[in-house]
């Protein structure tokens, strides 16, 4: 089963620039999404689930909610 972008972003409780963001940072392993048909951009759910276990097993955050950075200010 495939998520949206809009599904991530309501998962996770983020915006669209930060579930990028997350997906660029070489250092999280927030899973790259896939395209779906031309343009369509879609999470597979299977690659979510492994990465909210990834998160608990670490201890990265709480509720399985990914990081937010901070930038300077």
């Amino acid at each position: 089963m495939f998520l949206t972008l809009k599904e991530v972003m309501e998962r996770y409780k983020a915006s669209k620039s930060s579930v990028y963001r997350w997906a660029d940072d070489p250092n999280d392993p927030f899973p790259q999404s896939g395209v779906v048909g031309g343009r369509c951009k879609r999470w597979l759910i299977t690659d979510l689930e492994a990465y909210d276990q990834i998160v608990l097993a670490r201890g990265m955050r709480s509720n399985s909610q990914p990081r937010r950075s901070r930038t300077a200010r």
